[in-house]
């Protein structure tokens, strides 16, 4: 339905390039390599946290499902529109465990990289969300953010971000 959706505005706005953002779990699969296809610009969303990997494995994954993506997707720019890691939480997710050190970690060393090899990146998510109540898995849904829900940059990215 997605890429039916993509061709119809392509159409009618043929001058805009066109995306949309999928996880990669669901974008390797082949059924859904025609969403590639109607992208003019390759939009993943990749979690080595929700995934399960410990924190040493979790960029080697984020670069090999990139390097995935970008070899299914031949000329077009994949962007990461999404990663990050919670900085608390109530329990792991397998090996991953969400903690401040590890976001720390992670985001540092996924910017480093992204930038190595000029690559797009956002980061999710910019601010915690108080709105989010604990009652999700873990408790981590409130906890990807750089800033605090006030606006204070937490530590640990502080010390990467300046």
């Amino acid at each position: 339905q997605i890429v039916n959706y993509m061709k119809q505005f392509k159409t009618a706005v043929p001058d805009v390039p066109v995306t949309t953002a999928v996880k990669y779990e669901a974008l390797i699969e082949a059924k859904n390599h025609r969403v590639i296809a109607a992208c003019d610009i390759v939009y993943v969303n990749f979690y080595s946290f929700w995934s399960g990997y410990h924190i040493d494995q979790a960029l080697s994954v984020l670069i090999q499902e990139y390097n995935d993506i970008v070899n299914l997707s031949g000329d077009k720019p994949v962007w990461i529109s999404e990663t990050g890691w919670p900085s608390n939480g109530s329990c792991a997710n397998g090996a991953a465990v969400p903690n401040a050190a590890n976001q720390e970690r992670y985001l540092r060393e996924v910017l480093e990289w992204a930038a190595s090899q000029n690559i797009v990146v956002s980061w999710f998510d910019a601010f915690e969300a108080l709105y989010k109540d604990g009652s999700e898995w873990c408790n981590v849904a409130s906890h990807w953010g750089l800033f605090d829900a006030y606006g204070n940059i937490k530590p640990g990215p502080a010390r990467v971000l300046t």
